[in-house]
Parts: structure tokens; sequence; C-alpha cells
């Protein structure tokens, strides 16, 4: 979602409602991962970007935007999201710089849209268990084949 922001120049928040209002599937939930605004502008290298597009307003404004057309609006554990593979959930290890997913179990996918599934994997399972399990899979792997 975030590099949904940048990528389509939504640096205008004027442009956040109506730019919301298209993230809203005809699903009844939406999965999206916490992010640490406050940390991220820390970080000198991201806090220009992450303050223009203002990412924390449009997250609120999605959120007001989801629950007013009766979707659920799930928030899930980054952590550990683009070092897990949604297929097999096995964790392999990459570098930024690194821009696509490939694990021995065959499964090969752009790094970002292999992140995706596994947030979205982890939205779905969170419904099936206690919310205090949704955070990450753990030093011992995943418990489920979704993760």
């Amino acid at each position: 979602m975030a590099y949904s922001l940048l990528s389509l120049g939504m640096d205008d928040r004027e442009d956040h409602p109506e730019y919301a209002a298209s993230f809203i599937p005809s699903s009844t939930t939406f999965e999206h991962n916490s992010l640490n605004i406050q940390g991220m502008l820390k970080n000198h290298k991201l806090a220009r970007a992450v303050s223009d597009a203002g990412w924390g307003q449009f997250l609120t404004i999605l959120k007001h935007k989801a629950e007013g057309a009766g979707v659920q609006f799930k928030e899930v554990s980054a952590r550990g999201t683009s070092q897990t593979c949604p297929a097999c959930g096995a964790v392999v290890k990459k570098t930024l710089a690194q821009r696509k997913h490939v694990c021995p179990c065959g499964y090969s996918a752009h790094r970002d849209q292999a992140a995706a599934q596994v947030i979205l994997a982890r939205g779905l399972l969170a419904g099936m268990r206690p919310v205090g399990l949704n955070a990450d899979v753990g030093q011992h792997g995943p418990r489920s084949r979704l993760l």
C-alpha cells in the first residue's frame, strides 16, 4: 500500500479520501501491515517521503472508508513479511536490494507481492485465533502453511 501511494504520486493529501475509497475491496475484510510511522520519521532517509505522503492520515481515512462500507479493517504485524515464503512459510533471508523472493520450495515472486500474500494470510488467520497470536511466526517457524 505504501509503495502504491508513492508510485502513483499520491503525496497530495487532498486526494487521500478518493484514493482510499478505491482501495476498499468488494470482500468483507481489508488486511494491512502495521506501520511504525513515528519510527520511520526518525530515519532521515525516509522521513521526508513518509511525511509528504501522509501515511498516517491515509491509514486513518482508509479505516473510516472501510468501516463505512462494512469492510473489516485488520492490522497485522509487519515483522518478517518480506522474509517469509507465502507458499511454504519458510524464512528466506534477503537484503533490501533483493527485489525478488525465491524460495527453495520453488515459489518465486516479486518481494512486495510475496509480502502482500503473507499479510493477507496473517489477516485471514487472525480472525480464526486470538488476537495476540497474529504477530510473527517466531523462531520455530510458522504454525500454518499460510504464514
